[in-house]
């Protein structure tokens, strides 16, 4: 039963206070069709909202099975709108993008219903007011008087006790309007239906009640037709919920009905996606160039250990001015030549020190490193050479020169070698192997990287090219060919060109020393001593076939690999690179050799041409000494740290010459060095190791030991240990080293400045308190390396990729705010335009969360649908982006995909528009949930 207890409903509108009623009291039974009459501004309209709780009471009780309005909770008043009561009004209030079924199943969705209860319960109402064959069609398809069914029809399907109609003929014709009266008639048999209409005859005709009002005060309360009535049993108060099914189906209808205005909201919000799409690409496209970089430039800055630690000399002057660093006068000093005399410590690589560098590799620190035997180093690499191009010379074996040098920028900077035959070396991720997919002639074997000492691969520049000097002296031409013999004009490369199945396979043997050379002559030759000495001259085995094959180790061309288009650096220069493993087997057998044993053997004492008079009767021993000793005297007198190594050189080429090991002719002592790089003999003891001959004390030393062992030499007679300590002091001083450098190449830039502190740690082991005494080093056990400053590079890159990602910051933080504000804007829109859809939901008992997250979905939808078209934006401008980079900066820098998008950010940016839509919209939304539903019912 339904009880109004003196009702009273007050309106402040700018500060004006109108009673809309005044103190209305009524009691109606649970079944009977009453009208409410009265001329308008009444407070008819009033006195329904009031009764479905959409307005709330100034002062006053409603009381609905013993249950007042004032006392229930908002969420109560939602559920009881939902069970209790049904609204029809004037205007119909269909969602005009949904079904004539799904108009009635809003109704239903806010209760726990299932799919399939929904579906029955809503085609039940429409078989009831006779419009089932409607269910499919849209509200602007069907007339007036059915739209007012359809309302009637979503109104009873609840099965509430109260049904609420606002004029719901006030709209139609009288015909139509008949058949809806009917209609309440039949429905009133068992609801209580509250009518307010203008229409007299029509509510005298169907009414069991007739009350009438009038300035807001009860006029009349007239029973029309009295009836015995049985009261209803109270419903309980369900809660009220819009399930989630309807939420996305209110929500994507709506937003396919304005295909249009999504699409271009979308695309308009997909911009400020873009910005964050393309921060995110090139960020990854710079951190991937710079990790590249790092990698690459890490390899072409090398850690070098040389075999010698050298000082820094200084310039001398004779002005003192000169001495003066940025000077005021307008002079310019001369410097003055220090005759090449420099200062230096020769370095200790011991197992220790390798097996340290191993255990850098194994942290990840190093990638590895390589021993550098310099340029000079021959190979005895030998290859079949073909006939001339022109016929007139027919092919043979012969030896490749090795010395010769195929120049790179970078490999010279870092002191790497790069002549046409040496150790393959680098970061093989920077190259490509072109032969890949190419089968290695004579084989089923397919093209690859080298996988055995046996192996070696061609190097070739990004044209596929090497200089056709280089190719004779491998082997691809014969050696009386001439570079015009290769043009040829008719064609695009103007070059006749190496197909690659002549370069696969292509066979090469390298040999020893002692199987390459053959001892020509031997030599008992008298010294400056008077000491019989024994020279050797060794010369070049004749290669023919039987001994090509029956000797040295095969190496076969099993690849040709080239740069990639994105290695910022090339440090292999074109040529022939095998693996350190063939390097370390040739050096151990060539170390023994017997050539390389001989070399130091072929440096003999001599009386100098020229002797003063006076000094003929001295012997040639004592002229040598007392020559040597004026030299070490001055230079301990002087405040030089630099040793005289000119004036020494002097010395000794005066007292020695050196009979060639592999060439008929005598040269000057000077020539030792170059015929012992070039078999990698050893010339220095290991006694010399870390030591300084430009201090005092180590070089007097060394002199008082070549001293005695001269005096020696006199009463043994056993020149031996005088001649080794003569050629290792020799040696020592011209800097000669069979290994010219460990080169160490660390991971990336950040480990090379790891690398270099782990190297100082090495030296600093002993004072460290290292409880290994194994890994101890003592002074001479220190190794000393040259250090190349990379951190400048490193922040160069690194401030690119700060300003870089500034600007992008900046640009996507500009891009999201236009988006947001969009969004809201878009948000705000559909909230005015939908006022009425609100405050029908509102009527229905859908609760303000349910509206808001109706709108969320709705943004939600178009922040994914605008991710999507930003992500997909992105993704195909990235292409002409990377060319336009690319076409616009140097070649030099092989920037390649700068701007890499990868599925991932299409992951990021999707959720990041769906998370702005959600926050942008969650203001707008929230207002239009919070709006009253009277209010929204009655905008325009």
């Amino acid at each position: 039963m339904l009880n109004l207890v003196n009702v009273k409903k007050e309106y402040v509108i700018d500060d004006d206070k109108t009673l809309a009623l005044k103190g209305i009291s009524l009691k109606f039974p649970d079944v009977q069709f009453t009208s409410v009459l009265g001329p308008s501004g009444c407070g008819k309209t009033t006195l329904l909202n009031c009764i479905g709780g959409l307005d709330k009471l100034t002062s006053g009780e409603i009381e609905i099975d013993g249950r007042s309005l004032n006392d229930m909770s908002e969420a109560e008043l939602d559920s009881y709108r939902n069970n209790y009561i049904g609204f029809v009004f004037q205007n119909c209030y269909l969602i005009p993008q949904l079904s004539v079924l799904d108009n009635i199943k809003v109704a239903l969705a806010v209760q726990n219903y299932t799919e399939e209860e929904i579906e029955t319960k809503s085609l039940n109402a429409l078989i009831k007011v006779g419009l089932e064959n409607e269910k499919n069609k849209k509200p602007n398809q069907i007339s007036g008087g059915q739209a007012q069914r359809i309302a009637i029809a979503r109104s009873i399907v609840t099965d509430p006790k109260i049904i609420l109609a606002d004029e719901p003929t006030g709209a139609l014709d009288s015909e139509t309007s008949i058949e809806i009266m009917d209609l309440l008639k039949e429905i009133s048999k068992d609801h209580l239906v509250i009518m307010v209409t203008h229409n007299e005859e029509l509510a005298k005709r169907y009414s069991d009640r007739i009350i009438t009002l009038k300035d807001g005060l009860l006029v009349e309360d007239k029973i029309v037709d009295e009836k015995e009535i049985d009261e209803k049993q109270a419903k309980p108060l369900k809660k009220s919920r819009l399930s989630f099914k309807m939420s996305f189906l209110l929500a994507f209808k709506n937003i396919f009905s304005r295909k249009v205005k999504t699409v271009l909201t979308a695309v308009a919000n997909s911009f400020g996606m873009i910005g964050i799409g393309f921060f995110l690409a090139i960020n990854l496209g710079f951190a991937n160039y710079s990790k590249n970089l790092s990698s690459s430039t890490a390899s072409s800055l090398p850690v070098v250990v040389t075999a010698y630690n050298q000082q820094n000399q200084k310039e001398k002057f004779d002005e003192k001015n000169a001495s003066i660093a940025y000077p005021d006068k307008d002079e310019i000093y001369p410097s003055l030549s220090l005759d090449n005399q420099y200062s230096f410590t020769y370095n200790n690589i011991s197992p220790k020190y390798l097996a340290y560098l191993n255990s850098l590799k194994e942290q990840g620190i190093l990638r590895e490193y390589i021993t550098s035997y310099g340029n000079d180093y021959n190979f005895n690499l030998t290859t079949m050479f073909p006939s001339s191009i022109k016929g007139d010379v027919k092919g043979d074996y012969k030896v490749v020169n090795t010395n010769i040098r195929s120049y790179s920028y970078y490999a010279d900077s870092a002191l790497l070698p790069d002549n046409i035959f040496h150790v393959l070396y680098g970061n093989m991720d920077q190259y490509d192997l072109i032969t890949e997919n190419k089968t290695i002639p004579g084989t089923n074997e397919k093209s690859h990287f080298p996988r055995s000492e046996n192996e070696v691969v061609l190097v070739v520049n990004k044209y596929n090219a090497l200089s056709f000097d280089i190719l004779k002296q491998l082997g691809f031409y014969n050696w009386n060919d001439k570079s015009v013999d290769v043009e040829n004009k008719s064609l695009a490369s103007k070059v006749e060109p190496i197909t690659f199945d002549k370069v696969l396979g292509k066979e090469y043997k390298v040999f020893t020393n002692d199987e390459m050379f053959v001892i020509d002559k031997e030599e008992e030759i008298v010294d400056g001593n008077k000491y019989k000495r024994q020279v050797k001259q060794y010369k070049r085995r004749n290669i023919d076939q039987n001994f090509y094959n029956n000797n040295g180790t095969s190496l076969k061309i099993v690849g040709i690999i080239r740069p990639k288009q994105t290695s910022p650096f090339s440090i292999l220069s074109p040529s022939l690179c095998y693996l350190p493993s063939l390097q370390d087997k040739l050096m151990n057998a060539n170390k023994n050799s017997e050539l390389t044993k001989t070399i130091p053997d072929n440096l003999i004492f001599k009386r100098p041409d020229n002797v003063k008079k006076e000094d003929e009767n001295v012997a040639t021993n004592e002229l040598f000494i007392n020559e040597l000793n004026a030299i070490i005297n001055e230079y301990f007198a002087s405040e030089s740290k630099i040793l005289p190594t000119s004036k020494l050189n002097n010395i000794f080429d005066r007292y020695f010459y050196y009979y060639s090991a592999i060439d008929e002719y005598n040269y000057r002592y000077g020539r030792l060095f170059y015929e012992a790089k070039i078999c990698s003999a050893k010339l220095i003891d290991d006694e010399l190791l870390g030591k300084n001959l430009s201090e005092q004390a180590t070089l007097q030393a060394e002199i008082d030991e070549l001293i005695s062992l001269a005096t020696e030499s006199y009463a043994t007679e056993d020149y031996k240990p005088l001649y080794n300590k003569i050629v290792t002091l020799l040696a020592y001083m011209n800097a000669y080293s069979e290994m010219s450098a460990l080169v160490l190449f660390p991971v990336d830039l950040p480990s090379r400045a790891i690398l270099l502190a782990k190297l100082d740690e090495f030296n600093d082991l002993n004072n460290n308190g290292i409880q290994n005494k194994n890994l101890a080093v003592d002074e001479k056990e220190k190794v000393s390396y040259v250090k190349i400053d990379a951190n400048s590079l490193i922040q160069e890159v690194g401030e690119m990729i700060t300003l870089v990602s500034v600007i992008l910051v900046i640009f996507a933080v500009i891009s999201l705010t236009v988006s947001s504000a969009m969004t809201a804007l878009l948000t705000s829109n559909n909230v005015l335009e939908r006022k009425k859809e609100i405050g029908l939901l509102r009527s229905l008992g859908t609760r303000k969360k349910d509206v808001l997250r109706i709108f969320e979905i709705e943004a939600i939808s178009i922040g994914f649908l605008g991710g999507l078209i930003g992500s997909l934006l992105t993704y195909l401008l990235s292409f002409p982006l990377n060319r336009m980079i690319n076409s616009t900066t140097l070649s030099y820098y092989k920037l390649g995909a700068i701007c890499c998008f990868t599925w991932w950010h299409a992951v990021i940016i999707i959720s990041a528009s769906i998370l702005l839509g959600f926050i942008a919209s969650l203001i707008p939304a929230l207002n239009g949930s919070k709006k009253n539903p009277v209010e929204s019912l009655r905008s325009e």
